[in-house]
């Protein structure tokens, strides 16, 4: 009698357990030791027919599909622009450590910064990772929490917000140099890996301070957008963050 009370209370030890799991596999083998000793139970009670039906259906068809169907799991596309290399890792590493988190396939597709925006914006990529900035405006486009703090600079006395590409501000300081009237802003990251080192740039007009490296998601994929926000939050309050910030950029 002992015996059975102890198969009982562990059987319903193992069921309530599965309900605090977050790792799906380790619930499905949950699952599985629940069936084991639902067939012991139904055994020892003197129940063939029933342990019979629970092993077969409940433990080796029903334990199979879960395992056929997490094999099968999701995947989140990421479009990557290669800015710094610093940068680039830890922007995959985020990523890489969320997809992990949610039981997800990461696929990473490499575009150039002209690219990136509008495979964004037509949904053929869900994340973009290019050095993005929480400034940037685009009703398409959402601009997650920032995970890496920088700055801006802006160059000339009339500065310009958004997003630019290596080709357009290769084009504004040549405008600058035509029209001192035009002005251009660069955040950190593109001002020290900018290839055209050695083109005489203009004068600094002044600096922004706080804008934030973020991650720009589709507009309409809010679910995503909101798990990878609570994601960005846990890695800033366990520290994680700024343990990866310190390996990959300082």
């Amino acid at each position: 009698m002992a015996l059975t009370e102890t198969l009982i209370f562990i059987t319903i030890g193992l069921s309530a357990s599965i309900l605090f799991l977050k790792d799906r596999t380790s619930a499905v083998l949950v699952y599985g030791a629940v069936s084991i000793t639902a067939v012991v139970l139904f055994s020892m009670y003197a129940a063939p027919d029933v342990a019979l039906a629970e092993a077969s259906i409940g433990l080796v068809f029903t334990l199979f599909l879960y395992m056929v169907t997490l094999q099968h799991r999701g995947k989140l596309w990421l479009g990557l622009v290669e800015i710094d290399k610093g940068l680039d890792d830890l922007e995959i590493e985020i990523i890489r450590r969320y997809c992990e988190s949610h039981e997800l396939r990461l696929e990473i597709v490499k575009f150039n910064e002209g690219e990136i925006l509008k495979m964004l914006e037509s949904g053929k990529i869900e994340v973009a990772a290019a050095a993005l900035l929480n400034t940037m405006k685009n009703e398409n486009i959402r601009m997650t929490e920032g995970f890496l703090e920088t700055k801006v600079f802006n160059f000339g006395n009339e500065t310009q917000s958004g997003f630019k590409t290596t080709r357009e501000l290769e084009r504004a300081i040549e405008e600058f140099h035509e029209n001192e009237g035009k002005g251009l802003s660069i955040d950190l990251v593109r001002y020290m890996s900018l290839p055209f080192s050695n083109e005489e740039m203009p004068p600094l007009h002044s600096e922004v301070k706080g804008v934030f490296y973020s991650f720009g998601v589709v507009a309409d994929e809010e679910e995503l957008f909101d798990s990878l926000n609570e994601y960005l939050k846990e890695l800033k309050e366990s520290g994680e963050l700024n343990t990866m910030i310190e390996r990959h950029v300082r």
